[in-house]
């Protein structure tokens, strides 16, 4: 849980300290009164459209992995971390999507000082007809939701998987975070929120002992 309070720290910290503006202010252009890379068709396309579609079919992957290890011998073991690792990725995204229909932080392109029509809000979440759909970062949660194979190298011992896992999941984590920022569509803050919130849930998923879970069992419903 100590990665999930000092992202968490991090971020309020980039709210309350400035940071937000100040990165977010190196991409915005004075003189169009816009952010120049959310204009750009390649970055568009290769950092948001496709970088998501590839955290998605990663999903699936391990979803089907899941399945086929159904009728592979010796996967008593390995199904259930491949069903944790799924889930995990699944429901970490999920929440952030869920609290973007409750969110009233706006996204910086939609504020006044950055070519905007609105005044930022001081509050946290709003009603949902009501919500501005920015915050936290989902894009930034499907790239650190890979971290999910970190934990799942953990559960089966297997370091070089963890380390690969916590790599990935990182540096995608990262590197999606730093498009969107550059496009305006974030600030600093929206994205480490979404690391906090991916990483508070992962670990409660792989939380439970292995142990636990039998084989054939095809559903998490009773992890924490």
């Amino acid at each position: 849980m100590i990665p999930t309070v000092i992202l968490s720290v991090l971020a309020i910290g980039a709210q309350t300290l400035g940071w937000d503006h100040a990165l977010t202010s190196l991409f915005f252009s004075p003189e169009s009164h816009s952010f120049p890379a959310r204009d750009w068709p390649q970055l568009e396309r290769w950092g948001h459209r496709l970088a998501r579609d590839f955290v998605a079919l990663t999903g699936i992957l391990f979803a089907m992995l899941a399945l086929v290890s159904r009728r592979m011998n010796g996967s008593t073991e390995i199904r259930p971390v491949l069903l944790r690792t799924t889930t995990a990725m699944l429901t970490s995204s999920l929440i952030v999507v869920l609290l973007k229909h409750l969110a009233a932080r706006h996204c910086p392109w939609d504020l006044v000082e950055y070519g905007g029509p609105l005044t930022e809000m001081n509050q946290w979440f709003t009603v949902p007809w009501l919500a501005s759909h920015c915050f936290p970062s989902g894009h930034a949660a499907g790239g650190f939701s890979l971290v999910a194979v970190y934990f799942a190298g953990r559960r089966l011992g297997q370091t070089a998987l963890a380390r690969g896992g916590l790599i990935a999941g990182l540096t995608f984590g990262v590197v999606f975070s730093a498009v969107r920022v550059a496009q305006g569509a974030h600030f600093l803050s929206h994205n480490l929120w979404s690391a906090a919130v991916v990483w508070l849930t992962t670990s409660l998923i792989f939380m439970r002992p292995a142990s636990e879970i039998v084989p054939g069992d095809s559903c998490l419903c009773n992890s924490p």
